[in-house]
């Protein structure tokens, strides 16, 4: 009978299908953890600034650089680094710009929170439009634009060319919160797959050198 032996052809093309089987695996795991671009953005309805049914807004006025302002609303707008790698200010190819419908009035708007607290977030305004001045993004950078507006408060327009994003992606209020916890997230997955990707190549190696030792006890071969 011919004698067995894990150096064989058979065996060695069986360990070394299912290496590669575990480094295809590791490969793909690789693929999804890959760092990626994202800018993500939460729109609220617009809110009316006053109770219209209150007694005690009876006689209020709101103005606006002396401007009186009819039915006034605001809005807050949040933005996220949602992805996986800064986003440089050089990566920036024009602002961020959020427009409004044409008859709508910006009357004035303030970044009134960040992550970090002393992220430099620049606003100018231009009439029915804001504009935010490229900055760099660290993963989980955010802040959060308060804007007092009057007229067609349809939702805005907004718009960025920025370096590896096709189109920022709009969220929800939650999801946006939960981008804040994403860091601590995403560590423990990358250690995960890593790990997972290791052992799957050490168990594909070794299993099948101990697939071959069972047929070899099973069988008897000698």
């Amino acid at each position: 009978m011919q004698k067995f032996s894990l150096d064989q052809p058979f065996w060695q093309g069986a360990g070394a299908i299912l290496t590669l089987f575990g480094i295809l695996v590791a490969v793909w795991i690789y693929w999804l953890q890959k760092p990626k671009k994202s800018l993500s953005l939460f729109v609220s309805e617009p809110r009316p600034l006053l109770n219209l049914q209150s007694s005690f807004n009876h006689g209020i006025e709101v103005t606006a650089n002396g401007t009186k302002i009819i039915d006034p609303r605001w809005v807050v707008i949040r933005i996220v680094n949602s992805g996986r790698v800064e986003i440089e200010k050089a990566d920036f190819d024009t602002p961020i710009n959020v427009a409004f419908a044409s008859s709508a009035v910006v009357h004035s708007a303030l970044v009134a929170e960040t992550t970090p607290a002393q992220l430099p977030v620049v606003l100018q305004i231009d009439r029915n439009a804001i504009h935010v001045s490229p900055l760099l993004l660290n993963p989980q950078d955010a802040f959060e634009v308060q804007c007092l507006l009057s007229g067609n408060l349809a939702a805005p327009d907004v718009t960025a060319r920025i370096k590896g994003i096709k189109a920022l992606t709009t969220i929800s209020n939650q999801e946006y919160l939960g981008v804040q916890k994403k860091s601590l997230l995403d560590f423990h997955n990358n250690v995960m797959g890593w790990f997972i990707s290791f052992a799957l190549v050490a168990a594909m190696y070794v299993g099948s050198r101990e697939l071959a030792e069972a047929f070899k006890t099973f069988f008897s071969i000698k």
